[in-house]
């Protein structure tokens, strides 16, 4: 199958120096849902996830033997400590608590085992993180022009689970842009010969490729992510410069995306500031989005706060919704089934992160987890004058936040990724620019 042979190219790459580099990328790719090009049905049966935690253990158990396995005393490594520490327990506290056997606490929990990649990430040499970040840079050009190619032409030019056509403006909606592409479109305009002569070209086609997608929370909060970039670096004057260019580039796309944000969207906002949200069953509603998912995270709230405190602190219990004992465990009334498979989901919800986090983390998880991305975040904050990836890295995770209302991202360690590797950059050269146009 697809996902053996990747998994062992990986791990075989990683013994031989020349090309460790890119055994990395080939977890990434694990990491970030095959890039969203070896996705889940490609591999033969398997998950991307599950080839993720096997390399991990993998790796760290090579990467302890071979005493290399080490992390820098910082405020960060001791927030990382108290994560696992907690994930551990919340293993436990599964197992005993909720007398769920260790398979389907496994089964449920094994997202939040992605945390290990933290110090296998952050232990790379400089010489595999130049070269990662190098590949990660072009392969993400390549990813946005196929994505383009395939909004323009209407057909799949990349892997999709499945094709979305737009209600209202009968077009197809792609969503497997590249996973790294708001990262990159920040660096790019942070530093103009990034990508040397073709940087210009390029932030084009990555402004073109999120357009594209007709999402209106990725539009808009990437252009806050722009700004707050350039805030952050001290370059007030070109707030407004890049802004009348935005709006330049967006003019094309005007009508369509006037259609995007009209309908009920507006009512659904209001429905939310108004306090006017029902707990009621979405599985047969097509409107109310942005009201279903408050309404998912009040019902779990709600449920929480009148439970024992330590149900409170760890959560709902590490359990897949597609066991039958989430459906004997609980009955929510806010529910919609998973991408038409017929499965209710009772603890895990794609389109919101806090609904997940509050089910798997509980109270004092978010607590734990949220103080290792603040440090995460401080940490590059601090030094963001230093390098274009730092200030890149410091608002992609504040990216993550801002769309962590309408995607699931921010729940799972694995999403920064990236993070991580640009921590590594940074212990080792922590002033030094790098650029990825060859000599």
């Amino acid at each position: 199958m697809l996902g053996i042979a990747l998994l062992a190219v990986a791990i075989i790459l990683f013994f031989i120096k020349k090309w460790q580099y890119l055994s990395y990328f080939l977890y990434i790719g694990f990491l970030t849902d095959g890039y969203k090009i070896t996705i889940n049905p490609i591999l033969g049966g398997l998950k991307n996830m599950d080839l993720a935690i096997v390399y991990s253990l993998i790796i760290t158990s090579v990467l302890i033997i071979t005493h290399h396995y080490r992390l820098r005393p910082s405020k960060i490594s001791t927030s990382f400590w108290w994560l696992c520490i907690f994930i551990i327990s919340s293993f436990i506290f599964s197992m005993i608590y909720y007398k769920i056997s260790f398979f389907e606490v496994l089964q449920g929990g094994r997202f939040m085992l992605l945390v290990l990649c933290y110090p296998i990430l952050v232990n790379m040499s400089m010489e595999n993180v130049t070269k990662l970040l190098y590949l990660l840079a072009w392969f993400t050009v390549w990813m946005a022009f196929l994505d383009v190619l395939q909004i323009v032409f209407q057909h799949p030019m990349l892997p999709v689970y499945a094709l979305h056509k737009d209600s209202a403006l009968g077009v197809i909606r792609f969503f497997n842009y590249p996973p790294f592409i708001i990262f990159y479109l920040i660096v790019a305009i942070l530093d103009p010969s990034f990508y040397g002569k073709k940087t210009k070209l390029i932030i084009t086609l990555f402004v073109i490729c999120i357009l594209g997608t007709l999402a209106r929370s990725l539009i808009f909060i990437t252009g806050i992510t722009i700004l707050l970039a350039l805030y952050f670096i001290g370059k007030q004057n070109s707030i407004i410069k890049y802004g009348l260019l935005i709006c330049l580039v967006s003019l094309p796309f005007l009508p369509i995306l006037s259609e995007r944000f009209g309908g009920d969207t507006s009512s659904d906002i209001s429905n939310v500031l108004t306090g006017r949200v029902e707990l009621q069953s979405y599985e047969q509603q097509n409107d109310g989005n942005f009201t279903y998912r408050i309404s998912w995270v009040i019902e779990r709230v709600l449920y929480l706060v009148n439970r024992p405190l330590e149900e409170q602190f760890f959560g709902l219990g590490l359990l897949s919704d597609s066991s039958p004992l989430s459906i004997q465990m609980y009955q929510f009334i806010v529910n919609i089934k998973f991408y038409g498979s017929g499965m209710i989901q009772q603890l895990r919800s794609p389109d919101i992160a806090y609904g997940t986090m509050l089910a798997y983390y509980g109270f004092g998880g978010i607590i734990i987890y949220l103080c290792f991305l603040w440090q995460l975040f401080k940490e590059f904050y601090r030094t963001r004058h230093k390098s274009p990836f730092y200030i890149a890295a410091a608002v992609w995770i504040l990216f993550v936040f801002m769309i962590s209302v309408f995607s699931d991202d921010l729940s799972s360690p694995s999403t920064f990724a990236l993070c991580f590797i640009m921590l590594a950059y940074k212990n080792k050269i922590p002033s030094q620019k790098m650029s990825i146009t060859k000599d």
